[in-house]
């Protein structure tokens, strides 16, 4: 055996001892011998050093890993074993050059029906310890999918149902998510400035259509969202986006559709003539920069906003006439304590579709009729 050290095998001789070898049933004494052999190559680190060099650019043919592939169907490894790989793999950390090898190697791999449910059986109920945990956590940071790679998740997710146990598993690990403060800094950061395409927000839409949440659900988002201040950015951008979305007639009929006009606002319309319209919500909605008055009178341009006593306690109410002077409309205050006294309504009211009162500033009528 001393002379065979060192020597190399031809591509002949190999074939050679493959054709010998076919078909030939190794006695299980010779297999613990075998064995035992490899055991003690593999705890020589010059053997590994050359074993792993012989085979650096080595590409097995299809029809090896088929053969591959069917010696391996059926084999358990030990716990014992597995142990062992677990350990030799410890601290083991690929160069960026392997890492592209095996992201090229499975680049285009389908794994089978077959293979994916021994995968998911064999990871049932395994859980990672928490320092496996913190290094996945590690190798994710920083790490963006091309474009490319998020199309192939979103196909592959396309049409897939989480069964119940599974969704409520992805419910409680989000939880627990959800409490660490390094999370949910991680994520903020994450999607600032991210804009949701046009096509993604109509998924959302479409998705949560019909969606009705829970008390206990109202009830937590409200909790969470109590004592929580936006900053000066934050709220600036929300009004942004507010009045952007008000200036789409679509979204305010959307939004206003099932608005009906509340018991004071009927009484008020029953003092108004045909002319007048409610706009507050439902089919006539009258949008004006943001904001939606309860009554318009398209032909004299004049509108009517009627003020509940408590809702609009403190406002001035001649910050929101002269708000809607500007977009060129004239517009009257009535206080829902005034419907009480219907005749100095009715004569308020008669003044101001005569344009005959004002507040001295050019807006209309505005005073509490007392």
């Amino acid at each position: 055996m001393r002379g065979m050290t060192g020597k190399k095998h031809t591509e002949a001789s190999k074939r050679k001892n493959a054709e010998t070898h076919k078909g030939m049933v190794v006695s299980e004494e010779t297999e613990n011998k075998r064995s035992e052999a490899a055991k003690r190559k593999w705890q020589d680190p010059q053997y590994r050093k050359k074993l792993s060099e012989a085979h650096k650019g080595k590409v097995h043919s299809e029809e090896t890993r088929k053969k591959m592939g069917k010696a391996r169907k059926g084999h358990i490894t030990s716990e014992e074993t597995k142990r062992k790989i677990s350990e030799a793999h410890k601290g083991m950390v690929h160069s960026a050059e392997s890492r592209k090898k095996i992201g090229e190697a499975g680049k285009g791999r389908v794994v089978s029906e077959e293979t994916r449910k021994k995968i998911s059986k064999g990871n049932k109920g395994k859980v990672h310890s928490d320092e496996a945990k913190k290094k996945i956590s590690e190798g994710g940071k920083g790490r963006v999918h091309s474009e490319e790679t998020r199309k192939k998740i979103g196909e592959v997710q396309k049409g897939k149902i989480l069964s119940k146990e599974h969704r409520k598993k992805k419910s409680i690990a989000m939880k627990r998510k959800w409490q660490d403060p390094q999370y949910k800094k991680n994520l903020s950061e994450t999607f600032k400035g991210h804009v949701v395409s046009e096509e993604t927000r109509k998924k959302l839409s479409k998705a949560n259509t019909g969606k009705v949440m829970s008390e206990e659900a109202r009830k937590k988002i409200s909790e969470a969202g109590k004592g929580r201040v936006a900053s000066e950015e934050t709220r600036k951008k929300l009004r942004i986006v507010s009045k952007r979305r008000w200036q789409d007639r679509e979204y305010v009929k959307k939004v206003t559709r099932h608005i009906c006009p509340n018991k004071s606002e009927v009484e008020l319309g029953t003092y108004l003539s045909e002319d007048w319209l409610f706009t507050g919500g439902g089919e006539n909605v009258h949008n004006i920069d943001g904001k939606l008055p309860d009554f318009t009178n398209y032909g004299t341009k004049q509108l009517i906003e009627l003020f509940g006593d408590h809702w609009h306690q403190g406002e001035d109410p001649k910050e929101h006439v002269w708000f809607f002077e500007r977009q060129g409309w004239d517009c009257l205050i009535v206080w829902e304590s005034e419907l009480k006294n219907r005749n100095k309504l009715k004569s308020k009211l008669d003044k101001f579709s005569n344009n005959e009162a004002t507040d001295g500033k050019g807006g209309t009528v505005v005073g509490v009729v007392k």
